[in-house]
């Protein structure tokens, strides 16, 4: 499991984004102005395997075909290159939705702690077993938030 989510961390925010998609789009459109197909390429297979530089290469492959297999080509291209983002990033939401219940089940015991302070303990000892379950619960809230919202975040932002 951790080394899925290294690679699927080093894969989404490393390997894929385009250090400068707009230059790449630019340069693209240069070239295809300049009819010069083979350095368009040449500069797509500069890019490696990102998704969008795979998905433009497809386009200019098939440049000079009827619109419709243009499109289909796209569609599929598209296809592939969603799957291959997309792929081991189910497991995030789960993750997502089970440290937001850890964390308010930490919560809870927190409280109940707290509670049961208040109406047993020694005068003396109440403030700082009070102290002691209010800080579990706080930590326990804090650590399933720390875990949970990067979990959506990223799952949301590739999916």
């Amino acid at each position: 499991m951790l080394f899925r989510s290294i690679e699927r961390y080093h894969t989404l925010l490393k390997a894929y984004p385009m250090k400068d998609p707009q230059g790449f789009f630019d340069e693209i459109g240069r070239q295809v102005v300049a009819g010069r197909m083979d350095e368009a390429l040449a500069h797509c297979e500069k890019q490696g395997q990102k998704p969008v530089a795979v998905v433009v290469k497809q386009a200019l492959l098939r440049a000079r075909q009827p619109e419709a297999l243009i499109e289909n080509a796209l569609e599929i291209s598209i296809h592939e290159a969603q799957q291959s983002i997309q792929r081991r990033t189910a497991f995030l939401s789960t993750i997502a939705n089970v440290a937001t219940l850890l964390g308010l089940f930490g919560t809870i015991a927190g409280l109940i702690s707290s509670f049961e302070a208040v109406g047993q303990a020694d005068p003396q000892q109440k403030s700082a077993l009070l102290a002691a379950g209010i800080s579990t619960a706080m930590n326990a809230t804090m650590m399933g938030l720390a875990v949970a919202i990067p979990c959506m975040e990223i799952g949301r932002a590739h999916v």
